[in-house]
């Protein structure tokens, strides 16, 4: 406290303590020290002799290369890709998951991966990481929706469905029975459904 006073006393204020704000009473506190610091002529030679770096340049070159400190490169990056068909004829519409075989939630380190189905029945799926992998793939249903003349369906309701309807097993980890191991690289796999 005593330093306080005395750095507000070099200012001109009488009670420092009652009137400044937290930064400014330390300011005044860190001013006073450094102040009745003794510095030796060899000392202050030494320091002349060193390059100087503005505290500013530091916070900004620590700013700009802190994402670099927090990017995790992918370990490996798989892509599957393929043809999905039920029945001989190819899927229009859909989603195709693959989850870790162990059935391990993303918190738990399970790995994970989706698709969507294009028209002609192809997916493809990137960024996968190798490992046994258990498959769904689901279609959307068609949905019978009684409008009133003259009203239509929100907008990006389907109403349609898939042309091609698949049994709900295959949307279903535990009933689908499709498993695959992802190995590193490029690799294709087709899924003739029945």
């Amino acid at each position: 406290m005593r330093a306080i006073r005395n750095a507000a006393s070099r200012f001109g204020l009488a009670r420092p303590s009652s009137f400044l704000p937290n930064a400014v009473r330390q300011y005044a506190v860190l001013l006073s020290i450094l102040k009745s610091l003794p510095v030796s002529m060899e000392s202050a030679m030494k320091l002349s002799s060193q390059p100087y770096i503005h505290p500013a340049v530091v916070l900004v070159l620590g700013f700009a290369l802190l994402p670099l400190g927090c990017y995790r490169a992918p370990q490996n990056n798989c892509e599957v890709s393929g043809t999905i068909t039920y029945k001989g004829k190819n899927l229009t519409k859909g989603t195709i998951l693959f989850r870790s075989a162990d059935m391990k939630d993303a918190e738990e380190g399970g790995k994970f991966g989706a698709a969507e189905i294009k028209e002609d029945g192809t997916y493809v799926i990137h960024s996968l990481e190798p490992g046994k992998m258990v498959v769904t793939i689901e279609t959307p249903h068609k949905i019978e929706l009684k409008l009133s003349k003259g009203t239509r369906a929100p907008p990006g309701f389907d109403t349609q469905g898939a042309s091609v309807q698949i049994p709900a097993k295959y949307a279903d980890a535990k009933k689908s029975g499709l498993y695959f191991e992802v190995q590193p690289g490029n690799q294709t796999k087709d899924w003739p459904l029945d």
